[in-house]
């Protein structure tokens, strides 16, 4: 089964509808082919077909911005998905998409507000949706990772195909807005890094580029044979997805090595450079790779698993760098931004501790 979404309406303006009327008056003197005819009959919210198609695109249609709560059926199960639509963004203008991911445990709304990045996506001007796992976890929910052990604290629950409903996700929202198809990417925190993970290893996801905060995974066979850039942030002082791996069932091997295998994915060269941007915070990168698709680490010093203060920027600088086409533009000098008070969540607050970068408390 498809996905139908339920809740949204499109909006059609005066100027449409006398389009609309004008075409049709112009193909009534000719008979159009059967493929002609059978597009005609199709309405635009008919989001079960169009949304499959990688041509659908929303650009021209008006929409406000801000967030909402969307219950889209995708396989024949209700979803949810917040989603963020920047001041700046426009129906005629092409803009990046990122998805982002909560962790096991959390919901859809915790990951909006604890990461605060709808002030970067404000900032940045880019689409930011929160899809929500469907399996109970504690006082949230988890995802369903192919042939990874569920963690600690995850009850038992539906056995969705949360690869399908990602892929779908991303097709729905390039139905209903104006979304640039080479700027799409995925991030995550904790159980969402790793879930995350895996969509990138997926072929038929698209994306550009994935940023893994506390959970950075490289799954091992790769479907996918397209490189994808990657960003990973991860605390030396980790205990529930530890640094140097020997973690749960579903944390074997270390964050290095998730990364290195990425490297080797993207066809990087063989050796890293490694600098240090702050006491606390190194950085490990892997150049030279295929189409661009860098790979870069960031560890951070005795830091537990957390969001740390500069994630946000540095997740944006690194991704919208990158395209699927493979091109690297110049990156956005990072300017750090905590977002507006309506954004700052009591659950999840991210206070100043000097030096360097620190961790929040959005927790596993």
């Amino acid at each position: 089964m498809g996905c139908q979404l339920t809740g949204l309406r499109p909006r059609r303006s005066a100027a449409l509808l006398l389009a609309l009327l004008a075409a049709a008056v112009l193909s009534a003197s000719r008979a159009p082919s059967a493929a002609h005819a059978q597009a005609q009959t199709s309405p635009l919210n008919r989001i079960g077909e169009a949304a499959q198609s990688q041509k659908a695109t929303g650009c021209g249609r008006v929409t406000p911005t801000g967030a909402r709560t969307l219950h889209p059926v995708i396989d024949g199960r209700t979803r949810v998905v917040i989603v963020y639509i920047p001041r700046g963004y426009r129906p005629s203008h092409a803009s990046p998409l990122l998805l982002s991911l909560h962790g096991t445990g959390q919901t859809a709304a915790k990951q909006e507000s604890g990461t605060k990045l709808d002030g970067t996506a404000d900032e940045h001007t880019f689409i930011v949706a929160y899809p929500q796992g469907a399996r109970p976890a504690k006082t949230g929910f988890a995802w369903n990772i192919p042939g990874v052990p569920v963690p600690p604290g995850t009850g038992p629950g539906p056995v969705t195909d949360d690869l399908s409903f990602l892929r779908q996700t991303i097709s729905m929202l390039r139905q209903h807005y104006c979304v640039d198809a080479q700027r799409i990417y995925t991030s995550g925190f904790s159980g969402g890094a790793r879930m995350s993970s895996q969509l990138a290893c997926d072929p038929r996801s698209g994306l550009a580029g994935l940023a893994a905060v506390s959970g950075l995974r490289a799954p091992l066979p790769c479907a996918g044979t397209r490189p994808v850039a990657v960003i990973a942030i991860h605390g030396t002082g980790d205990t529930v997805d530890p640094y140097n791996g020997h973690g749960a069932a579903y944390w074997t091997y270390s964050v290095p090595v998730a990364a290195e295998r990425w490297a080797t994915h993207n066809g990087c060269a063989a050796k890293s450079s490694v600098s240090k941007l702050n006491p606390i915070t190194t950085i490990t990168r892997y150049e030279s790779c295929r189409q661009s698709a860098s790979v870069v680490l960031y560890s951070l010093a005795g830091k537990p698993h957390g969001w740390p203060a500069d994630t946000n920027e540095w997740i944006w600088a690194f991704l919208s760098a990158h395209t699927s086409a493979g091109t690297t533009m110049t990156p956005p000098v990072p300017a750090p931004s905590m977002g507006t008070a309506e954004q700052v969540s009591s659950a999840a607050p991210v206070v100043p501790e000097p030096p360097g970068p620190i961790v929040g408390r959005l927790a596993f």
